[in-house]
């Protein structure tokens, strides 16, 4: 858990690096000299590189790949990702329920999680659900307003909760991976040495945060494995 907010975890891995934060990138193009180049969806090129590393969901991954990575850009179309409705609700007084997280499988949420349980977070009770698959799917297309309704609603029936002072919806269209590349050891690491490419994701291996980390550090080790300097004779 992030303290004071989920994103300070960013924050820290990419300190001292050069970021371009709010940048769509929408094509990899390889220049004259061999190296590679991201470029924009206003056309911009974001530099010349040794090497690209795609780290976004499976659905958005296969356009940038495809290209110049055709092997991977299949392996990124056999990957199936599920949408998740989220909403963020700030109540006063706080929400009467027994606990900071409940899980469930009722017909609209999936998730609740009480933001302000968490380490390092003071102000008003703030709580951020999750809906299940099938009614983000059902919804997806929805005005957040709506949907905001709809699940605070929920969330209402299930703790007691008052009115909400504020709330918020976010569509999440690629959030939790249904169907992975492929599951197990060994097929964490998405890399085309040929060209230079590489992918990862939580939907190499499977759906969890820790899927994410081990395919990122599994492609780390193969990039570093052939791009590192060959020793001198």
């Amino acid at each position: 858990t992030g303290t004071p907010g989920m994103n300070q975890v960013i924050k820290a891995l990419s300190d001292g690096l050069d970021v371009s934060w709010s940048r769509q990138v929408t094509a990899i193009e390889r220049q004259a000299d061999g190296r590679l180049s991201p470029i924009t969806a206003t056309g911009d090129h974001l530099g010349a590189f040794d090497a690209v590393l795609v780290a976004v969901p499976a659905e958005q991954a296969g356009a940038l790949l495809r290209p110049l990575a055709p092997a991977l850009a299949e392996e990124a179309d056999a990957a199936r990702s599920a949408p998740c409705q989220a909403v963020m609700a700030l109540f006063d007084p706080p929400v009467p329920a027994p606990f900071d997280a409940w899980r469930g499988a009722g017909p609209v949420l999936q998730l609740a999680v009480r933001e302000t349980g968490r380490p390092g977070r003071d102000g008003p009770d703030r709580w951020v659900l999750h809906a299940t698959a099938d009614w983000s799917r059902a919804h997806l297309e929805e005005p957040p307003d709506a949907v905001a309704e709809a699940m605070i609603a929920a969330f209402r029936d299930l703790t007691g909760a008052p009115a909400p002072l504020w709330s918020a919806a976010h569509r999440w269209r690629y959030a939790r991976v249904e169907t992975p590349v492929q599951a197990g050891a060994g097929h964490e690491a998405g890399w085309d040495g040929a060209v230079r490419i590489g992918c990862c994701g939580d939907w190499r291996i499977g759906g969890r945060i820790e899927a994410a980390f081990l395919s990122g550090e599994a492609l780390g080790q193969a990039v570093l494995a052939a791009l590192a300097p060959s020793p001198a004779a």
